[in-house]
């Protein structure tokens, strides 16, 4: 062939870009010699073979705990939910990523039981306890399934947070500390003594909350509160006490997707999530090794 040999990529340009190493794309394009769009084509070509060869991680052997959260994206005036699974050894402190669920419609049952299905044959049955942040769809699969279920303790300080805000700029410092330390009681404390008479003090504020978000939001926590206790009434689980491994992933790939500026297709956007999490492969999931409540 006449000419000059054409530039050719490193195979390490498309996981330098999976790990966020050098900025975006169209910023590379002049160090590297290179129109953007031609770069961006052969990252594409580098990101297709990358999903046709690179292999998931092994499951762990034993006893499961899973960790599961959902992405929602809209794309052609459609919604789509991404479905992640994060499975761990009961002994372990590293999740293996799943391959994920690609499913139309919002979040539900439906789409956290096939995401489920897929799972090899002999994984499922050796599931025995589920962490997620409390939807619906999860906490009626995991009823269904007869596992053990461990709901985040982040999600519900942070819907708390929304409706009643601490510090020194608090309308109401006095409620909000009392209801945090009433909630921090249910969530930490070991004493089953200890335990009811936060469940009581609690009920007694309710009347005194104007909000009826924050009402429903405690009022379910009080019907449900013993789903938050999990890792202290089964700590050969090993549980950890929020689902922030799933978010930590969820995150980078909401960082992926700002860095390109977008994804015109859902198609794309589910091809560069199965890349950087057949790059990533586990994420460190550790478990609670005793309470950790703090008197105040």
């Amino acid at each position: 062939k006449r000419g000059r040999d054409p530039y050719r990529l490193s195979s390490k340009t498309l996981l330098d870009y999976l790990e966020n190493r050098g900025g975006p794309l169209v910023n590379q394009s002049e160090k590297r010699r290179l129109a953007a769009s031609a770069l961006q084509t052969r990252v594409r070509k580098q990101l297709v073979d990358f999903n046709s060869s690179a292999s998931w991680p092994v499951i762990p052997e034993g006893k499961l705990l899973a960790i599961a959260d959902a992405l929602l994206q809209t794309s052609a005036n459609s919604v789509w939910t991404i479905y992640f699974i994060l499975l761990r050894s009961v002994a372990g402190s590293s999740a293996v990523i799943i391959p994920p669920l690609k499913h139309l419609g919002k979040e539900g049952v439906v789409g956290w039981s096939e995401a489920f299905d897929q799972l090899p044959p002999s994984v499922k049955p050796r599931i025995t306890a589920l962490v997620c942040d409390g939807g619906r769809g999860l906490v009626l699969l995991a009823r269904r399934e007869g596992w053990w279920l461990q709901r985040c303790h982040f999600h519900l300080r942070r819907s708390i947070a929304n409706y009643l805000r601490s510090g020194p700029l608090s309308k109401r410092p006095q409620l909000a500390e009392e209801v945090n330390r009433q909630v921090n009681t249910i969530l930490l404390n070991p004493n089953p003594g200890r335990l009811r008479v936060a469940l009581r003090d609690l009920r007694h504020l309710l009347p005194r909350i104007r909000s009826p978000h924050l009402r429903r939001i405690l009022f379910g926590f009080l019907r449900y509160y013993r789903d938050y206790r999990t890792y202290l009434e089964y700590p050969e689980l090993h549980l950890p006490t929020t689902s922030n491994s799933a978010e930590s992933l969820i995150g980078c790939l909401r960082d992926l997707q700002r860095r390109a500026r977008g994804f015109r297709t859902i198609d794309s956007f589910y091809r560069w999530i199965l890349a950087s999490c057949k790059h990533r492969k586990t994420i460190i999931c550790n478990g609670e090794k005793g309470s950790k409540y703090q008197p105040n």
